[in-house]
């Protein structure tokens, strides 16, 4: 290579950075050069240690997505949030520049519930033609859709648009409900990270001593604890023009009685579905008859 004006440093990390190489000035006025790798005897000489703790994405994961060339380098403490990497300077640069962009703030999703249950009294007076209607907007497409219960009998009919939000619904749900034709069992709202399923329970949890017998013949007690109310678990992906990939699975469950022995009979009605919708639209899950 052929250097014309060059400081002399410069001149170095152009010809040892290709070669996997770094250099380091020595207190006796010196470059000691070589490669900072493990198993080279100078690495502690030539290597440098640098501490980064993670912000919004915890340090375990920015490890494993961190390219394996850097395994040998970094080292993670779970309880601390950090890792910590021992390399060359230029290695300690892009590394913190890999962090940087692996660290950045996860967007969260709300998920607004509205859990209502109609019996067989309701499901008659309301029918059971469940269609749905779209209106047209002048602006930008906000996906509004209404929900039409229409009655057979003519009893009744309400219409839910949800960019009224929940609270619009509930007014006009309040005459279904206090004519015991319909009946709210939750209205929770839960959010949770891109990529994180949050769980949410609202209920009884009670407990059972169920007595069984061991293979030797003896009586083992346990203690089993039976839940009883609303389960949802909720998983939602962001893409990156907006649309929400969610994974819910709600569930009602009620102890209706108990058998012989004693123990409670729980009638539960759940759900499993992938959806796939934009910011603030709703969709609707049906059909768990009892």
């Amino acid at each position: 290579m052929e250097f014309e004006d060059i400081p002399l440093e410069e001149a170095l990390r152009r010809i040892c950075v290709p070669f996997g190489y770094t250099f380091r000035y020595m207190p006796g006025g010196y470059y000691l050069v070589g490669a900072a790798s493990v198993d080279n005897p100078t690495f502690s000489v030539l290597s440098e240690t640098q501490v980064f703790k993670t912000s919004y994405v915890p340090a375990e994961t920015v490890a494993q997505l961190l390219s394996d060339f850097y395994k040998p380098f970094i080292k993670v403490d779970k309880t601390l949030n950090t890792l910590v990497a021992t390399g060359s300077p230029e290695m300690l640069q892009r590394i913190a520049a890999d962090i940087a962009r692996i660290d950045t703030p996860i967007p969260q999703v709300m998920l607004e519930v509205l859990i209502i249950e109609l019996t067989e009294d309701a499901r008659k007076a309301l029918g059971t033609e469940w269609q749905w209607r779209g209106t047209a907007s002048n602006g930008e497409s906000t996906g509004e859709i209404g929900l039409i219960a229409g009655a057979l009998r003519g009893a009744a009919e309400f219409i839910y648009d949800y960019t009224a939000g929940i609270a619009s619904f509930l007014i006009s749900l309040k005459p279904l409900v206090e004519e015991g034709k319909a009946k709210i069992h939750a209205n929770p709202r839960i959010v949770a990270m891109d990529g994180h399923q949050a769980s949410l329970f609202l209920g009884q949890e009670q407990s059972y001593i169920v007595e069984t017998e061991s293979a030797e013949g003896s009586l083992i007690k346990q203690r089993v604890i039976v839940k009883s109310g609303v389960t949802l678990n909720f998983l939602p992906h962001i893409a990156p023009h907006g649309e929400i990939t969610v994974q819910v699975e709600p569930e009602v469950s009620q102890i209706t009685g108990f058998n012989k022995d004693g123990y409670p009979i729980v009638s539960s009605r759940r759900a499993s579905t992938s959806v796939r919708v934009r910011h603030q639209e709703t969709f609707v899950l049906g059909g768990l008859v009892s």
